[in-house]
């Protein structure tokens, strides 16, 4: 298929110059395309043109760093069952739910076909936000909690359904048509542009210099402003980064007070003043309203405004590090996101537990599988217990692309447990038996164990002045010298055979049950991050875990989460 090729530097594109193709070749064009991770849409719409729907496509180019830009055109009162492209991709799905919502276009094999925005001249008007079709989930251990639609301060309405498990949260839909204000159609009622500069500030409640800005970049365009970066488009680049301070810092605020952490949730709303006010000393409004301007500014910065700026930015950074760092060494706090917004690589991979019964087959014994005890779909961990002596339990995973792997929980002849392996021979599954009853991670409070063959997290003392070898790599630990709120220095070296090179550099100390590292390396590659350790009984052996926010570090092999070091005497 045919595209007008550009980017966003280019000069604005004639409607008459974009190509028109076939919603066939449209389809299968953009199929293929949207497979590849170069490309997403940057917008999806159709426009009404004479007797004719016509809509375009902005296709971007990650790559190449392009817009391709395409159209096709249907009977605006004949339109033909089109097929849906969100069957095959959902990054679609909200383009053709508001071309359907808006001129009644249908779609074939569309898996959310509901309304979007519910605007005043949609093409149903039967279907309002009072009868919107909320997705339901029947079963007696399940509950509906709504949120919404009126929130505190200055997010948009917006309604959210959970369907929960107890405090599983099993599914979640957003309803957002609420407060459809025309706003479209209001920028398009005359030609002032005041009023649409005030339309524009005044689309998203915490984004206003980001829509101020993008119209204002729009008039420009339109009337042939080009050239190099002014300092008009200087002064737009620093409200919008101090726009996206003030709304990231909120965010998470808004995290902290979701987990309970109270002191956080302060101390990010404190920043956020910081940074909204100093946007209010700049031009009198803490969110940026009457700041931005097509072709001018009312408000240019002065220099008493840029050393402002620099000074609040320097503060707020320092203090937003601190919170930060607290956040992400907190065990406790860090232990609320588990479990929380993570995608699954493979979300149809199966699991399944038979109950087997050992054959004779005239080649030896053979498991039989005679009885499904569990199966998922979507899999998630289940424990298993096995009687090692009589193993009865085939556990069966299979991926969405047909790759399975069978496992018999069965151990050898001096009771350690046979693991499947990959064809390299890594072993696929960890056995934690090693480290006695408990991992040693997630003891009560005040509880200690008893024994002598029980891993536990060491201590600052008992790391000072050691060295761990895992493969080349030797980690090293030094107690003392490193300022306050550390243990030591700590250094890590990689050492192949015939010769020894340090690659990083920097502190540690420990942290609960984690070992806190913040290295550098020569290349300005960093490791800022707290790992979960068991020592040995002996203290010769040390268990590594990745980081409980997914971090690593150069001895801990990707798609690894935990690994072994020695002791290192040589």
């Amino acid at each position: 298929m045919h595209y007008y090729v550009t980017d966003n530097r280019a000069a604005c594109v004639p409607l008459n110059e974009i190509p028109t193709a076939g919603y066939a070749e449209f389809y299968e064009d953009l199929a293929e395309r949207l497979a590849d991770e170069r490309y997403h849409i940057g917008h999806y719409f159709a426009l009404p043109d004479g007797d004719v729907l016509r809509a375009y496509c902005l296709l971007l180019d990650d790559t190449e760093h392009r817009v391709l830009v395409a159209s096709y055109a249907i009977g605006y009162y004949d339109t033909p069952l089109l097929p849906s492209l969100t069957a095959r991709h959902p990054q679609v799905h909200p383009f053709e739910r508001e071309i359907t919502e808006r001129y009644g276009v249908r779609f074939a094999d569309m898996p959310w076909n509901k309304p979007l925005r519910f605007p005043f001249d949609r093409y149903d008007r039967s279907s309002s936000i009072d009868n919107y079709p909320f997705y339901t989930i029947e079963g007696a251990s399940l509950h509906e909690v709504n949120v919404g639609p009126i929130h505190a301060g200055v997010i948009e309405p917006g309604a959210f359904r959970f369907i929960c498990n107890g405090e599983q949260v099993l599914h979640l839909e957003i309803a957002l048509g609420y407060q459809h204000r025309g706003v479209e159609r209001t920028m398009t009622a005359d030609d002032n542009v005041l009023r649409q500069t005030l339309v524009a500030e005044s689309v998203a409640g915490d984004s206003a210099a980001a829509h101020a800005t993008a119209y204002a970049q729009l008039r420009e365009k339109l009337a042939g402003k080009e050239g190099a970066p002014t300092p008009l488009d200087r002064e737009r680049a620093i409200a919008l980064e101090l726009e996206r301070m003030a709304m990231h810092i909120a965010d998470t605020g808004a995290l902290c007070m979701d987990v309970g952490y109270q002191l956080g949730q302060v101390a990010c709303e404190a920043l956020r003043t910081v940074t909204i006010n100093t946007t209010q000393a700049w031009c009198g409004n803490r969110f940026g309203k009457g700041l931005i301007r097509p072709f001018g500014t009312n408000h240019p910065l002065t220099d008493t405004t840029i050393d402002l700026v620099r000074r609040n930015i320097a503060d707020v950074r320092r203090r937003y590090d601190e919170v930060r760092h607290d956040i992400k060494s907190s065990p406790s706090l860090l232990s609320r996101f588990e479990q929380c917004g993570i995608v699954p690589r493979d979300e149809n991979t199966s699991l399944a537990v038979n109950h087997v019964t050992w054959q004779m087959m005239g080649n030896g014994l053979h498991p039989v599988a005679d009885e499904v005890l569990y199966r998922e779909e979507y899999a998630e961990p289940v424990l298993v217990f096995v009687d090692p002596e009589e193993p009865d339990k085939e556990v069966n995973l299979v991926t969405n692309d047909g790759v399975a792997a069978i496992w018999y929980p069965q151990e050898d002849g001096y009771g350690n447990l046979f693991l499947p392996t990959d064809e390299a021979g890594a072993p696929m599954l960890y056995d934690f038996a090693i480290y006695g009853y408990t991992t040693g991670l997630d003891y009560p409070e005040g509880w200690e164990p008893s024994g002598d063959d029980w891993w536990l997290p060491p201590t600052e003392l008992g790391l000072a002045d050691t060295s761990w070898l895992c493969d080349s790599w030797v980690l090293e630990l030094r107690g003392g010298d490193a300022g306050p709120g550390y243990a030591g220095t700590a250094d890590l070296y990689y050492a192949p055979a015939g010769y020894i090179k340090q690659d990083y550099l920097g502190v540690w100390r420990m942290e609960d049950d984690c070992l806190y590292l913040k290295l550098s390396a020569d290349s300005g590659d960093e490791i800022d991050a707290s790992f979960p350790i068991l020592i040995s009984p002996s203290g010769e052996d040390l268990y590594f875990q990745r980081s409980r926010t997914g971090a690593g570090i150069p001895f801990l092999p990707d798609g690894t989460d935990s690994i072994g070091l020695l002791l290192y005497t040589g």
